[in-house]
Formats: structure tokens, sequence, C-alpha cells
């Protein structure tokens, strides 16, 4: 989305002039003004009074999202909006558009151009929501997930859209990709190809695409303190097999459940370049991971004892039937 700070510079600066109050709704009288302040209505579908050139600052002053409705009907031909995602948009509160009058619109009937959008501030809390399929984002740009598990997909996505979302419960949500637990238009692409892990107090920045998928999904494009995983102490019995997250990175520390044990020869598929460090705890109850070359097993330079702080490093490779690969090991002389 395209910003043009020299003609909208803040929307504190912005709200503090007085400009022309107006009423959301339809085929809305300009009444000559180039500055707007919407103080009431939920849609604005239409502006009359339009020139071919002719630019209008609007600013939502209602202390709720007002919708601006692309290319509706209830407004007049000539008066009709064109949004920059070609699509109905949400204006948050508190939230600037510039609109530039075009003549060549709507096959020449006229109409105004979104040009940029300076988006409000949400509250510093952002907006609740519970972890599910097809979740309502209510027109939030900034939300908090307080309880679920798994969340599949979001509902109301438009071109262009930015989303933040915190994991605001107490252990991980699972952001499942591709899911078919949510409809069409709704679900998310992780990037990993696979479901990922959001840890408590994690973050992620998600845009929506109409190019995903079928019918447009929502694009993980970053996050922050979501890619690193430990886990508690993983005591396991002959045979084992450690549980291993979805993060790109994890830490594993391990221990047999009594004396040397060597545990399964397999492990859980990963993700293409997930990469998992492996940590003994005990120098009794030692954990050996054996080389086998197998689906998901472990190609090695020798088998691997870990006893107390001796590490084996290893990284999934996905192609055939999938590998994890050894990437380095320490072995500690002294509690061996």
């Amino acid at each position: 989305m395209a910003f043009f700070p020299e003609r909208l510079q803040t929307t504190k600066e912005l709200i503090t002039r007085e400009g022309t109050v107006i009423a959301a709704g339809n085929n809305v009288n300009l009444g000559a003004s180039s500055f707007l302040r919407l103080t009431s209505g939920t849609s604005l579908t239409g502006l009359a009074g339009g020139l071919s050139g002719y630019e209008v600052t609007l600013i939502n002053a209602t202390g709720a999202t007002v919708t601006i409705a692309h290319n509706s009907a209830s407004s007049s031909a000539g008066n009709k909006i064109a949004t920059e995602s070609s699509a109905d948009r949400p204006l948050v509160n508190g939230a600037a558009m510039l609109l530039k009058y075009s003549a060549n619109l709507f096959a020449g009937a006229g109409g105004w151009q979104v040009v940029s959008v300076l988006t409000g501030a949400q509250l510093p809390e952002g907006t609740a929501i519970a972890a599910g399929n097809d979740v309502s984002l209510a027109l939030a740009d900034f939300v908090r997930i307080t309880s679920g598990t798994s969340l599949t997909g979001l509902a109301g996505g438009i071109s262009g859209y930015q989303l933040t979302l915190i994991n605001a419960t107490a252990g991980d949500v699972t952001i499942a990709n591709n899911s078919g637990s949510s409809s069409a238009g709704n679900k998310i692409v992780t990037g990993t190809g696979g479901d990922i892990a959001l840890p408590s107090g994690a973050a992620l920045y998600l845009k929506w695409s109409a190019n995903l998928l079928t019918g447009g999904a929502w694009q993980v494009v970053g996050g922050v303190a979501g890619g690193f995983k430990t886990s508690a102490v993983q005591t396991l019995g002959a045979g084992g097999t450690p549980t291993i997250g979805t993060q790109p990175f994890q830490r594993i520390k391990v221990k047999s459940s009594g004396g040397p044990l060597s545990m399964a020869t397999t492990l859980a598929g990963g993700t293409d370049g997930m990469t998992i460090l492996f940590i003994g705890d005990d120098s009794t109850n030692t954990i050996t991971i054996a080389q086998n070359d197998a689906a998901n097993g472990c190609i090695l330079n020798g088998d691997v004892v870990l006893s107390k702080y001796s590490t084996l490093l290893v990284q999934y490779d996905s192609s055939g039937t999938g590998r994890w690969i050894e990437i380095s090991r320490n072995m500690i002389a002294s509690y061996v």
C-alpha cells in the first residue's frame, strides 16, 4: 500500500484539524470541502460532488470502524469509491484516507480512487480472539489469541490486509498450514510447508493475498520470538521416541529411564531445514542415537551416546523419504 507522508503526516495531526463533519452513508455531499471528518455512520458507499483531480482527505472520527465500500450499487454512478484492494475495506477509528476523483474510473462514469491510507492506532491490548476455524477478525489489524490451541483460518481478508497476531495464551498455539478445517479464502500459508507452533508471547505478521491457494489466503511474512523452542528434559525408555515440536530450531534434552538405553531409530518427520540440538542430561542414564539410513532415520558419522552435556546437532532433509543429517557433535569427556 502506498503512503504519501507529505499529504498524510500523522493521524494525530489530522484529527486536530476541524474539517467538514459528515455522516457515512450513500451519495454523501462533500459541500465543496477537501477535508472531511466522519462522525457517525458505519458504511460509506459514495461521495457526491467530485470533479477530475479533486482530492479529499477523510478521517474516521466515529469512535468505531467504518466500512469503505468498493464500487457499491448503493451510490450513484460518478459518486462511487474504488478502494486500493478492489474490495470493501475497513477504516479504523482515527485512521485517515486520501481519495482522488477520476473521470476514467468505472468505465468512464467517474469515481473516487483511494490513493493512500494512514492506519490509526488500535488499542494497545489488541482485539481478543479464540484460536479455531474461520475466526472472525472484526476488521482488526492487531489481534491477541487469548484461548484455544490451534488456529486454522481467519475470516475477513482482503488484498493487502496486514495483521499482527500475538499468542497471549499460556502455551503454544499451532498455526495450521493450508488446513481443510477452514474455508477457502480464510486459510493460512505458513511458508514452512507445515504447521508451526507459536509460543506464548510470540508474534506473527500476516498479509492476505488473493493470489494464494484457491480464493486467497493469509501469508505469514514474519514473526518475533516464534522460531526457537526448548523442551523440559525428556525421559525415554528403550526404543522411545522424543517429542518434536514444529519450530524451525529446537533444543531437546534427553536421558534414559534407567541405565544406558537406545532410543528409536527413526524420529518424527520434520519440515525441510528443521534443526534439532539434542543434549544429554545424565551421565549414568545415557541415550544412544543410532545411525539408520531409512525414512526419518538419522544419517550419522557413527552412533552417538548422549551423556551429560554431550550434544548432537541434526537437520532434516525432506528430499526423497526424508532423513535427519548430522551437522556436528560434541562429546564432553569428563562426563562420559
